[in-house]
């Protein structure tokens, strides 16, 4: 069976760089930022943040173009829809500030010069499916205080290896998955469906 990992950016303590390099196909989050000996250096597919301001320091810095291990993907996927996401955080997230936010696919293609690279869009629609996978369970396991925003990179990663007919036949990998960061991601509830995930076998993951 062909393996495929989807590689996180939380450091990592156990070395997972054989697993990585030898897989058949890596997924890496943005700017590819666990890269060290732990995470190996193959990287096949880039999923990239096209929006808000981790997509404008993409854009402006060129961080795909000027790192040695993002110049490797062949495949860049963009995740998010600007209208589904601005739909959904009306909804679902009345106490996070209102500033526009645009899609930045195009400028990064462009100031990175991926031009020759396969650049996928995921659809309206995947997000719509997206953002509901992950509604459901934010509304079975909130906390107090706590309120929905928009999901992370690597949970659109996850969902779209995990619906997509090419990868049907991979074992799918979790490396470097420490459901923390920006505040504004819901990780309890991504960690409750990748341990769902992982319980019905759809996925192998591995501790940090």
């Amino acid at each position: 069976m062909k393996n495929l990992v989807v590689v996180g950016n939380a450091p990592l303590t156990i070395d997972y760089s054989d697993l990585i390099d030898s897989s058949d196909v890596v997924v890496r989050m943005n700017e590819c930022k666990n890269y060290s000996s732990f995470a190996g250096g193959k990287t096949t597919i880039i999923c990239v943040n096209n929006m808000g301001p981790p997509a404008w320091r993409y854009a402006h810095d060129k961080s795909f173009q000027n790192s040695p291990l993002c110049r490797k993907a062949d495949e860049y996927w963009f995740v998010r829809s600007m209208a589904v996401h601005e739909a959904f955080r009306a909804k679902y997230c009345p106490r996070y500030p209102r500033e526009k936010i645009y899609d930045m696919t195009d400028i990064i293609i462009e100031s990175n010069g991926l031009q020759s690279k396969i650049c996928r869009r995921f659809s309206p629609y995947f997000n719509k499916i997206v953002f509901s996978v992950l509604i459901k369970a934010y509304l079975n396991n909130r906390s107090k205080g706590q309120w929905f925003v928009i999901p992370s990179t690597g949970f659109f990663a996850i969902q779209f290896i995990l619906s997509e007919p090419s990868f049907q036949d991979f074992q799918k990998h979790l490396v470097g998955f420490g459901f923390e960061g920006w505040p504004g991601h819901p990780w309890r509830s991504e960690k409750k469906i990748v341990s769902d995930y992982t319980r019905d076998g759809l996925l192998r993951y591995y501790p940090i």
